[in-house]
């Protein structure tokens, strides 16, 4: 859940970070995250920043609010 308490990111197997609005149960947007599964989510102070773990050892940095990766690091 971010620091606002609106929203939760999920991902899984599926390769796909979804970001959830909690007051509507709805998905807000879908992020593809790469070729292997999604292991770890975690949300920045700022509330639009996630970073996420995959199963390749790659962590990326996401703007959600926009769907693009700012920023990888490979080898974690």
């Amino acid at each position: 859940m971010n620091k606002n308490g609106k929203e939760l990111a999920s991902g899984g197997l599926d390769r796909i970070i979804k970001i959830w609005d909690l007051s509507s149960g709805k998905c807000k947007k879908d992020i593809l995250e790469n070729e292997t599964t999604i292991l770890a989510l975690e949300w920045a102070p700022q509330e639009q920043i996630l970073a996420s773990g995959s199963e390749d050892s790659i962590v990326r940095v996401w703007n959600c609010a926009k769907g693009v990766c700012l920023i990888v690091f490979d080898g974690h």
